[in-house]
């Protein structure tokens, strides 16, 4: 470990410098970013922290997070905060940036000196360590982001969960939960439990992983738990990135500002705590046509009838066998099958139809077999396909409509942000004649903000009605709201 690590070239408007640390009894390196009018204003500015991935330093993410603190009035620090390498792992990081960095920086520079005018920020094991000192602290920081964060060690020496398969993440939580080691004192789930009451709606907490990151159940089992207890934050799954910050944060601003351009993906699995969304197979007709399509009640408000048997499914203008799989092909062609977890079984469909180029639109619309309706799973669908048209095909509007007299349908729009347009009387015939169609819509800039107010609802709800529940109760509740 090098305590001092000079950036190769000076990024516009960062400086290295050191600090004396008396535990280490060495000048310990950090870098600085003061905003462009710090000199001349002479005004108080927030501060915040970014605490780098194993075997970095103090210039080693200056390049990754460019776009983000250059995009702030906010001083930002760099330090040098490896804790574990090679023959340094006794060494104190925590007391070093919490009782001498912190203070430091505090006397130096004319920062915000309270909670509400300091941030953490990591990667990788500096984004456990952000998360950590953020709930072990919260009278310190008022937001938390971990890119990629690195939680296995902080849940439990043993714990093993770097590398699971994405869809095992949810088994491996309740496993973790049974198990009193998971939540002994001094890790960090004792610590979010604990100062629960701290942080809930105090603290905000933001939390990026890729899907294809290694430590993508470290983040899911941490996002599970923070669910369990009621307590707010934002979860962003970054669609097909490994773990790696630039792409994390280039994805970040793809997504905000004006639409990019549509990067079509075609029908890629998406997942979510309950539902497993994929291609549909042939195999797979017999099982949505029993669960689904037979039942008159789920055709009732579209202009489909339902279907008298299997071998119309298959048999039907040879729809699905020269048609609608041939399609999958193609990579804009969005039809999901809608899978349980806990079965296995195919209980619905949800499609994106009519992508406009254009004007960067597509239409959602789906079915569900009337054995699972008001559990809150079509919601759950929903949530995961919109985060994918906008983060990933980078679509600018997307929506959906449903017959006045079908407002089920409507409440699942609602539950997931859509806002109402408007009502097109007798605009579409039905199995039941002509019918109002209620139009909903959602645009990627609002996706954010709408998804922020819908959490502070859920939680205010949750707060209600759980009241008295045991933590796997609030869980199992917290997946159907």
């Amino acid at each position: 470990m090098n305590f001092i690590n000079s950036p190769k070239k000076l990024p516009e408007n960062i400086t290295h410098k050191t600090f004396f640390s008396k535990p280490f009894n060495h000048e310990i390196g950090y870098n600085i970013y003061l905003p462009p009018d710090y000199e001349d204003s002479g005004d108080m500015y927030p501060v915040a922290y970014h605490l780098h991935g194993w075997t970095g330093n103090e210039s080693s993410e200056l390049i990754p997070m460019e776009k983000v603190y250059r995009n702030r009035q906010v001083i930002t620090v760099f330090p040098n905060s490896s804790p574990v390498i090679e023959d340094y792992e006794d060494l104190p990081v925590e007391f070093m940036l919490i009782n001498e960095l912190i203070p430091y920086i505090d006397e130096e520079y004319r920062t915000v000196a309270t909670r509400e005018g300091r941030s953490i920020s990591g990667f990788s094991m500096g984004g456990g360590m952000a998360f950590y000192y953020a709930v072990k602290y919260p009278e310190l920081f008022s937001a938390v982001t971990a890119y990629a964060g690195t939680y296995h060690h902080y849940y439990h020496r043993g714990c093993q969960t770097v590398g699971v398969e994405p869809e095992k993440a949810a088994e491996l939580y309740r496993e973790m939960m049974k198990e009193e080691r998971y939540l002994e004192e001094g890790n960090v789930l004792c610590l979010v439990r604990q100062n629960a009451d701290k942080i809930r709606g105090e603290l905000d907490i933001n939390l990026h992983i890729g899907t294809k990151d290694v430590l993508y159940c470290d983040n899911e089992i941490l996002r599970f738990y923070l669910d369990s207890l009621n307590i707010p934050h934002k979860y962003r799954k970054i669609y097909g990135v490994g773990h790696e910050l630039d792409k994390i944060n280039l994805k970040e601003r793809e997504c905000k500002g004006k639409p990019m351009l549509l990067k079509h993906k075609g029908t890629v699995i998406l997942e979510t705590d309950r539902l497993i969304l994929r291609r549909f197979k042939t195999d797979d007709l017999e099982q949505i046509y029993h669960n689904c399509w037979s039942d008159p009640d789920v055709w009732k408000w579209t202009n489909y009838e339902p279907m008298d048997s299997i071998d119309e499914v298959c048999t039907l203008n040879n729809i699905f066998t020269d048609h609608w799989f041939a399609r999958y092909e193609k990579l804009d062609w969005y039809s999901w099958a809608i899978q349980l977890k806990s079965s296995g079984e195919v209980i619905g469909r949800l499609s994106g139809i009519k992508p406009d180029e254009r004007i960067s639109q597509i239409e959602l619309a789906y079915e569900l077999g009337q054995k699972w309706w008001n559990q809150g799973l079509m919601t759950e669908a929903v949530k995961v396909v919109i985060g994918f048209f906008f983060y990933e095909v980078g679509f600018n509007r997307i929506y959906a409509a449903h017959a006045h007299e079908n407002p089920a349908s409507g409440k699942v729009m609602q539950k997931c942000g859509m806002v109402y347009e408007g009502t097109a009387r007798q605009a579409c015939k039905c199995n039941n004649g002509m019918f109002d169609s209620v139009n909903y819509a959602i645009l990627a800039k609002d996706f954010e903000r709408i998804e922020s107010i819908s959490e502070g609802a859920n939680r205010i709800i949750s707060e209600i009605i759980t009241d008295g529940m045991s933590n796997d109760a609030k869980y199992k509740l917290s997946t159907t709201i």
